[in-house]
Parts: C-alpha cells; sequence; structure tokens
C-alpha cells in the first residue's frame, strides 16, 4: 500500500471521528452538563496520548520553560474551557448537524484572527474566501427566519464556539513550532480539563453524575475515539501528505456530520443547510487553498 493510500485511510478515520462529536455529545446533551463532558472527553484524551507526547518530548529533547506553560494554559483555556464547553452546550438546543457546520466555518475566523494577530497578508482569495463563508454560515442558519424554529442561544454558543477555535488555531501556530502538535495538544488538554475541574468544583457540581448506560459509551467514544484515536491518525496521516491536501479533507466534516445526524437522529436536512454548507466548504477551501501556508 502506498504513502497516499494509507494517509487517506489515516485522515478518513479521523475525519469520520471528528464529524460525529457532535452527534456523540448529543446522546448525553439532556443528562450531563456541557463542563462535565468536556472535562471528562478530555481527561481521557489527555491519559491516551500521555505516553505518545512523553516519547515525543524525549525524543526531541524538549524543556518546557515557564512560558511554554503560560501558552499551553492559553491555548487549553481557549479551546477546551471556552470553545469546546460552548460547541457542547450548543448541541444540547439545536441540531447537531447544524453544530457541525457551524463549527466547521473556524477557517473564516482563522483568517480574521491571523491578521490581526499574526500581522498575516490578507490576499484577495482569502477576502473572497471570507465573504463566500460568511455568506454559506448567513444561509445554512437562516438567522432571519429561525427565532421560532431553532433556540437562538444555541446558535450564538455555536458560533461562540467557531470563533474561539479559530483564536485558538492562531495562538497554536507560535506554540507548535516549538513543541510539535503532539506535546502541545496534551499539555492544552491538562490544563484546560483542569481548569474545568475547578469550575466543576467552585460550582459544587458533580463530576461523574449522569454515567450509566446509556451515557458511559457515548462518553468513553467522545474520549478515545474522538479526542485520542482520531487525533493519533491525524497526525499520521499528515507525516504522509501535503498539509494542505490533509487541511481540504477536513472540509467534508459538515457532509459527513449531516448525514450521520440524518441517519442516526433522523434530523431533517434543509434545502438552506445544504447550499449554505457547499460555500462554507467552497469559501474555507478558497482560504486555505489560497494561503503560502496551510492555516
Amino acid at each position: 500500500m502506498n504513502q497516499q493510500m494509507q494517509a487517506i485511510i489515516y485522515l478518513g478515520f479521523a475525519t469520520l471521528a471528528f464529524s460525529s462529536m457532535e452527534l456523540a455529545g448529543k446522546f448525553v446533551a439532556t443528562e450531563m452538563a456541557p463542563l462535565q463532558v468536556t472535562f471528562l472527553r478530555f481527561m481521557i484524551g489527555f491519559l491516551l496520548l500521555l505516553p505518545f507526547a512523553i516519547l515525543e518530548k524525549r525524543r526531541k529533547r524538549i524543556t518546557l520553560t515557564g512560558m511554554d506553560i503560560l501558552w499551553l494554559a492559553g491555548l487549553g483555556i481557549c479551546n477546551i474551557t471556552i470553545a469546546m464547553v460552548l460547541l457542547q452546550q450548543a448541541v444540547t438546543t439545536i441540531p447537531a448537524s447544524l453544530a457541525a457546520i457551524i463549527i466547521s466555518s473556524n477557517p473564516i475566523f482563522v483568517v480574521i484572527f491571523a491578521g490581526i494577530i499574526l500581522q498575516e497578508q490578507i490576499t484577495i482569495k482569502k477576502v473572497i474566501g471570507l465573504i463566500v463563508g460568511i455568506f454559506g454560515l448567513t444561509v445554512v442558519t437562516n438567522i432571519f427566519n429561525t427565532v421560532s424554529t431553532v433556540d437562538i442561544p444555541g446558535l450564538i454558543s455555536a458560533v461562540g464556539a467557531a470563533v474561539f477555535f479559530g483564536l485558538y488555531t492562531v495562538l497554536s501556530k507560535k506554540v507548535v513550532s516549538r513543541l510539535g502538535g503532539m506535546i502541545t495538544n496534551v499539555g492544552s488538554f491538562f490544563i484546560g480539563s483542569m481548569s474545568l475541574l475547578v469550575i466543576l468544583l467552585i460550582k459544587g457540581e458533580p463530576l461523574v453524575a449522569g454515567l450509566n448506560r446509556s451515557t458511559i459509551w457515548p462518553i468513553l467514544y467522545l474520549g478515545f475515539v474522538v479526542t485520542g484515536f482520531a487525533y493519533l491518525t491525524f497526525l499520521r496521516g499528515l507525516k504522509l501528505i501535503d498539509a494542505s491536501k490533509g487541511a481540504v479533507i477536513f472540509f467534508f466534516k459538515p457532509i459527513v456530520a449531516s448525514f450521520l445526524a440524518y441517519v442516526i437522529l433522523h434530523e431533517t436536512i434543509g434545502v438552506n443547510v445544504l447550499v449554505g454548507t457547499i460555500f462554507v466548504i467552497i469559501g474555507s477551501m478558497i482560504m486555505v487553498l489560497g494561503a503560502k501556508k496551510a492555516i
């Protein structure tokens, strides 16, 4: 089997797993709080990936500095404490397919934050992609006609998750260049999970309440498969194929997520969702492929 085929298999599994994230979250949304679900998910993912991070740290002889830890803390809070909690909150009140599509629009915000924070050049292609993506997001959410049919706070939470995940992506670029993707994610997973633990303890909310025969499997799936194995296969796939090509595969997440939600949850997929998803994917591809470096 050649490297390209291996990469397709690895990235295909990662895409399928990431696409099922909102679906799995939907199964526990009514019995477990968003903070609780996110804490358990990323703590499991941290424990699974920790041995790989230790091996990479020893192999590359990396020493964590105080500034590195501060950066990891910022990334963990931005991604896990804020973005992923907002996403789980959105899943509790809006269709899983809609939440998946909105979070997949994060490249739009990556371009915006990259221009502001990293002073990256805003090219014509990026501007065109940004306009197309925002138009697609507007069509998907059908914001002018969903007041009576879709929970607006849930919609805002999903958009907020996309915004903060885009910010996390931009901020992580400096850390990843020094520590590598595995160490960066494991470190941010741990600090983000610990911040959620502190919040849960302060609020007096239980850590494992709601875990039963119907919720334990979705939680384990989110932790081991979505947050653990999917990330490992994603990294493995990127080692075998050009990074920009790997990023393009993930633009299929809204399509796969919508299909899974339709088949398993029997969610209705409107024409606006189908049309808007196409524009979001096209806009994201224009922005990423139009950049000199993969975002």
